[in-house]
């Protein structure tokens, strides 16, 4: 497969694991600490969550890029590695400004950022 072919099955992978995790796993946990956070309930708005991912799709591009050429699990290891640092970044910079922000929460997104782009990439390459 071509690498745009690739992103794009990619940036899919992603979007569709990651709306799985936040609706089955993580609902609960982000619907309390937004209450925590914010002092009442989470309401998502369509367009900044469009630009995130958007943005996220955009990063999935340069990985699957730059490791078009490598094997397998090093293309793998490598978008582990910008997934987790992304949604680290993200995560912990919320956990720095927002002080009931829980570090178990930024911690578990860290994890599941490294996952979730390691998958896709996976996915994508298999395919």
């Amino acid at each position: 497969m071509h690498v745009l072919g690739s992103w794009l099955v990619a940036s899919i992978v992603m979007l569709a694991l990651d709306g799985a995790w936040i609706a089955l796993v993580m609902k609960q946990v982000y619907t309390r600490t937004v209450q925590q956070v914010q002092g009442h309930a989470m309401r998502v708005r369509a367009g900044p969550a469009v630009l995130a991912y958007i943005m996220l799709s955009a990063a999935l591009l340069l990985v699957v890029w730059h490791t078009y050429n490598m094997s397998l699990w090093q293309s793998v290891l490598v978008a582990a590695a910008w997934g987790g640092v992304l949604y680290g970044t993200y995560a912990f910079t919320a956990a720095s400004v927002f002080a009931q922000f829980p570090l178990t929460v930024a911690a578990l997104d860290c994890v599941w950022g490294a996952v979730l782009f390691g998958l896709s990439v996976l996915i994508a390459r298999v395919l």
